[in-house]
């Protein structure tokens, strides 16, 4: 008997251990309009958010955007990091994004 149970107990700890785990994978690309605005209270502390518009298509609701840090600033370059949510009526899609900005280009 106490074969028996050592015996399910590792056949139970290999399934856990080789068992994949599950991640998420969209069964197709979303497809969304956005629309933003600078948002002027920002620069008056009244708002923590940077930009705010609304997301329509696959996803519908409302976006915010704030720096999450100082841009710096390379000659013509800007290097950003900024947090982004959207709100649904089904809940928050929260993300962020980071990357170069070019004045010269405007890309």
């Amino acid at each position: 008997m106490k074969r028996l149970v050592i015996l399910i107990v590792l056949v139970l700890i290999f399934a856990f251990i080789a068992a994949p785990p599950v991640s998420a994978k969209p069964k197709k690309i979303l497809k969304c309009e956005l629309y933003i605005e600078l948002n002027w209270d920002w620069f008056k502390g009244a708002s923590p958010y940077t930009w705010t518009g609304r997301v329509s298509g696959d996803i519908n609701g409302e976006i915010h955007i704030t720096l999450a840090s100082t841009p710096r600033f390379t000659g013509k370059t800007e290097h950003f990091y900024e947090i982004w949510k959207i709100v649904t009526d089904d809940g928050i899609i929260e993300g962020y994004d980071s990357g170069v900005w070019h004045f010269s280009n405007f890309k």
